[in-house]
């Protein structure tokens, strides 16, 4: 059957992957909502026209998300 060592191995193999997946489940769902505005790449430079555009589209304060990196960006100084 099993040697002790192999059993040993698979057990700890199976609590770190459970403790693995609790705290990536658990981390993901403290995360705090983005406010809303277009999927593209924050690293890219955009003029100050399509920038605007967005914020009168989606409103004063936008999120900026490629999926790596979140950019926020506060319309003006009202909000």
């Amino acid at each position: 059957m099993f040697s002790a060592w192999q059993t040993g191995v698979v057990i700890f193999g199976l609590l770190g992957v459970t403790l693995y997946t609790y705290r990536y489940r658990r981390a993901k769902s403290r995360q705090v909502p983005l406010p809303p505005g277009p999927s593209v790449s924050p690293l890219v430079e955009y003029p100050p026209r399509q920038i605007a555009q967005w914020i009168a589209e989606y409103g004063p304060v936008i999120c900026l998300n490629d999926g790596k990196s979140v950019v926020v960006i506060i319309g003006g100084h009202q909000v």
